[in-house]
């Protein structure tokens, strides 16, 4: 990881500014997320992209909302994002803690959905997603995301693309034969992509085939893979 900018994004920070009086206080979080991670950021002196909850936030980062912590002895960048009242109550509260919490829990509380929410999950998670992209030109980047609170950093869908030279987050451009389904393995970022047998099929001769896919990456990154096919003709039909 020494050639990589570790990132991670939260919807909460791990170090809030808080005013005592006059004076700006620095206080850790208290959660099992910044227990597990923040010793693995200082050693990492990666950045961390939160949204800022203090009420002293905004007057001790930088011009591009950024801070070195821990305060006692800075080893790395909390950059943080800001969130109104309103993108707060309908992506945190409403679409993330009433709807994906119990639905991805199996819990006994019924999930609730409801339009609105889900404007707010997005407009947030763009916000989140422009936020990491500035930093993803300055070095090669490792990105770890927060479970449900962000799952669609590009409007929608989520996609992990391991590439020769970067870690990446990126959307895809389909070529002239779109997969019906895309989806990746959370263990080692193999992308999978699945086709229309009946297109597939009008391309393919029966026999053994060497298929190659390509493509392009939304930052401008080609990708190209290449496996051994066999097609069997069972029905007299290629």
């Amino acid at each position: 990881m020494k050639d990589y900018l570790f990132i991670v994004v939260s919807n909460r920070e791990p170090y809030i500014h808080e005013y005592s009086g006059k004076k700006i206080k620095c206080v850790k979080a208290v959660s099992g997320l910044v227990i597990a991670l923040d010793p693995v950021m200082q050693a990492s002196r990666g950045m961390w992209i939160a949204s800022g909850s203090g009420d002293a936030d905004r007057d001790v980062v930088d011009r591009h909302n950024k801070i070195q912590v821990p305060p006692e002895k800075p080893a790395y960048t909390l950059k943080r994002i800001w969130l109104s009242k309103e993108e707060e109550d309908g992506y945190y509260y409403g679409y993330s803690n009433c709807g994906l919490w119990p639905l991805s829990h199996i819990s006994y509380e019924k999930p609730v959905f409801n339009a609105g929410d889900w404007e707010y999950y997005k407009k947030v998670n763009r916000r989140f997603a422009s936020s990491i992209l500035e930093e993803i030109p300055r070095k090669k980047c490792f990105i770890w995301l927060q479970d449900y609170y962000l799952n669609c950093p590009h409007g929608g869908e989520r996609y992990f693309w391991s590439a020769p030279n970067h870690i990446l987050m990126a959307e895809v451009l389909e070529d002239e034969i779109g997969p019906e389904r895309f989806w990746l393995t959370e263990d080692n970022q193999i992308a999978i992509a699945k086709f229309s047998r009946e297109e597939v099929q009008s391309i393919l001769d029966v026999g053994e085939i060497e298929l190659t896919i390509t493509g392009r990456l939304t930052d401008g990154t080609a990708f190209e893979g290449t496996d051994i096919v066999k097609v069997i003709d069972k029905t007299g039909k290629k």
